[in-house]
């Protein structure tokens, strides 16, 4: 008499072409469905949605595409982009709110303005001395 024990198990390894596999990357969760021989592979991707109704900032991704430019440079352009418009902007207020100081900020500056992402200029006083600089961005 034949051994029955694990006759079942070869019948289906056989007639399973995908063993279930499902696990989470970024926001999105891919899962391979069981399926029988000889049919399709069903890729069923979730899609999870975050509520965004306060603290965002919605923004255009040409910058961020643009092979032109630095990482520094993006991130310092996404960073202004985020700010409120009522924000005074330095050099050294930017610099107190990132990791880099006011050489590696005004550097990047220069990069943003070298790339049309940015114009500075320095305004005037009544009394002729140099006042604040404007900072013109372009998304």
């Amino acid at each position: 008499m034949a051994d029955t024990r694990n006759a079942g198990t070869a019948g289906i390894t056989r007639h399973i072409l995908f063993v279930a596999i499902a696990y989470l990357m970024s926001a999105h969760t891919w899962s391979l469905q069981l399926l029988p021989e000889g049919r399709k592979a069903v890729v069923v991707v979730a899609v999870f949605r975050v509520e965004k109704n306060a603290n965002y900032t919605t923004m255009c991704n040409y910058h961020l595409r643009d092979q032109n430019l630095s990482l520094k440079a993006k991130g310092l352009l996404s960073l202004f982009l985020s700010l409120p418009d009522e924000w005074h902007y330095s050099t050294r207020g930017v610099a107190a709110i990132c990791k880099e100081g006011v050489d590696s900020v005004n550097s990047t500056l220069r990069e943003l303005e070298e790339y049309g992402y940015l114009t500075r200029s320095q305004k005037r006083l009544e009394n002729g001395r140099m006042g604040e600089t404007e900072y013109v961005i372009y998304e």
